[in-house]
C-alpha cells in the first residue's frame, strides 16, 4: 500500500495542479487540492500549464510552500532514426514538448543505420525545426564526415560529431599488440584488426609531423581538422582523465594551414585505399 508517492500524500495517483499563470509571469503558481503535497528533497508534482512560458527563469510555486525553478530539457534527442512512415508522428509529439516548453531543440541520431543518411535527416526536417544531428564523424570517415555537415548546414542544423577520434585510434599512439583485446570492445572496428595496425601506425607517425607545427597533440589536431567542416559543428568527445580533456580543449585555438588540411585528407584516405 502506497501511503505517499512524489510528495503527494494519499492512495491513488491521480492528484495533479493546473497552472493558469499568465504566459509572461516568470512566478508560476498551482495548487494541489486533492491531497497534502509536502516539499521535499525528491519530491515531484504532475502540473498541466495552460499557457506556454514566455518570461526569463520561470519558477513554480506549489501550494505556497517554496518558489522552485522550472528545470526543461535543453536537448531531446531521437537516438534511433524512426521509419519515413512515423516520422511525421514522432516530430508532431516533440514540437509539441517544445511548444509546452518541456524541451528547447529537437535532436536526431544515428542516421548512418539508414539505407539513405542523407534522406533521412531532409525527410526528418521536413517536417519540422531538426537543431541537431548527433553523427559519428572523423578524419578516417572525413567523406561521410564533410557531407553530413554540408546538408545540415544547408538546412540550419547542427551537426554535433561523436568518435571523433575514432576509439583512440587517433590518439597518436603507436598500437603493438592487439592479441590481448578479446574482449576489448574496439577489436569489431577495422581499425584496429591486426592486418590494419601498420597502416594505422603509419598514419598516427604521419600525423604527429603535423601536429608538431603546432606544438599540439596529434588527438588535438584531429579535432581541430573536425572544426575545419563548419561553424555549426559541435564535436563530442570522451576522456577518462582531466589532462585529456584540457587538452581536447586546445583544439579550439589550432587554425589549421589549408596546406596541412589537405595533408591530412591524403593521409585518411591512403589509409582508406590500403584496407
Amino acid at each position: 500500500k502506497i501511503s505517499k508517492i512524489d510528495g503527494i500524500s494519499g492512495t491513488t495517483i491521480t492528484r495533479y495542479g493546473v497552472c493558469d499563470t499568465a504566459a509572461a509571469t516568470a512566478a508560476k503558481t498551482v495548487t494541489i487540492t486533492n491531497g497534502t503535497f509536502t516539499l521535499e528533497t525528491g519530491a515531484l508534482v504532475i502540473v498541466k500549464f495552460n499557457n506556454k512560458n514566455t518570461a526569463n527563469g520561470p519558477t513554480l510555486n506549489v501550494n505556497n510552500t517554496e518558489a522552485k525553478e522550472i528545470h526543461h530539457i535543453d536537448m531531446m534527442i531521437v537516438h534511433r532514426c524512426p521509419p519515413i512512415e512515423q516520422m511525421g508522428v514522432v516530430m508532431e509529439a516533440l514540437e509539441g514538448a517544445k511548444e509546452r516548453g518541456m524541451i528547447r531543440g529537437i535532436g536526431l541520431s544515428n542516421v548512418a543505420q539508414t539505407a539513405d543518411p542523407e534522406g533521412a535527416i531532409r525527410a526528418f526536417s521536413g517536417y519540422g525545426q531538426l537543431d541537431l544531428v548527433q553523427e559519428g564523424g572523423s578524419l578516417l570517415n572525413r567523406q561521410y564526415a564533410e557531407k553530413t555537415a554540408g546538408i545540415c548546414k544547408e538546412l540550419g542544423i547542427t551537426y554535433q560529431a561523436y568518435s571523433a577520434l575514432e576509439k583512440g585510434a587517433l590518439a597518436g599512439k603507436r598500437i603493438e599488440n592487439v592479441t590481448s583485446w578479446t574482449n576489448d570492445n574496439r577489436a569489431k572496428y577495422k581499425w584496429f584488426q591486426s592486418e590494419n595496425i601498420p597502416s594505422l601506425n603509419r598514419l598516427n607517425d604521419a600525423l604527429k609531423v603535423i601536429a608538431g607545427r603546432y606544438d599540439c597533440s596529434v588527438a588535438v589536431l584531429c579535432l581541430a581538422w573536425m572544426r575545419t567542416l563548419g561553424d555549426n559543428v559541435s564535436i563530442m568527445t570522451g576522456a577518462r582523465k582531466l589532462e585529456h580533456l584540457k587538452d581536447s580543449i586546445k583544439c579550439l585555438s589550432v587554425d589549421l594551414a589549408d596546406e596541412d588540411i589537405r595533408e591530412m585528407n591524403r593521409l585518411s584516405d591512403d589509409l582508406n585505399a590500403s584496407i
